[in-house]
């Protein structure tokens, strides 16, 4: 048998032969390029997921700020500065007249105190003068470590004044909630 032979007899199995190595080639090209497509949606997915959490997260923190912008400036007034010193011992002076109990203060002074959660704090330390009826001088203290700038009585000491027939004392207090400028 001849090659001509041969390539006529054969013919339509090469054919068929070459044609299965092409779709078998143009298959192995195809399955790569979607291999590679589907890597790169992966990673763009990835980075699009990435993207929208920050972009949700500031969202949600720009919401959030919005939000709560009111209890924020509140918190702010509470948290008392060297400006606000002033007009806070007249609130405790309006607050001694309300309950009937004389207020004068004795010292103001600005402590720095080192805790273990933080190194610095300061805090305004107060001594004032009462004077009064008992009953009257124990409600202006209850209402006075109730005032809202974090007040801690550290020393109450009251003695009983026979001629003038009232209370006289001193209370000792820091403010927590006090910054210095």
């Amino acid at each position: 048998m001849n090659t001509v032979s041969f390539l006529k007899h054969h013919l339509k199995s090469i054919i068929l032969g070459i044609f299965a190595c092409a779709a078998i080639v143009g298959y192995m090209y195809t399955a790569v390029l979607f291999r590679n497509e589907k890597r790169e949606i992966r990673m763009l997915t990835a980075e699009m997921d990435v993207e929208q959490r920050r972009w949700s997260s500031s969202h949600t923190l720009e919401r959030v700020l919005n939000e709560t912008e009111e209890d924020r400036i509140y918190i702010r007034e509470l948290i008392l500065d060297e400006m606000g010193v002033i007009g806070m011992m007249s609130d405790i002076k309006a607050l001694g007249e309300k309950t009937e109990v004389s207020v004068s203060p004795k010292s103001i002074a600005v402590e720095h105190i080192n805790t273990e959660h933080s190194s610095g704090t300061s805090v305004l330390s107060v001594h004032i003068g009462v004077e009064g009826a008992h009953v009257n001088i124990v409600r202006f203290l209850d209402i006075l470590s109730d005032a809202p700038y974090a007040i801690d009585i550290r020393s109450v000491g009251m003695e009983f004044v026979g001629e003038k027939g009232v209370w006289e004392g001193s209370v000792s207090f820091v403010i927590r909630n006090f910054r210095e400028r």
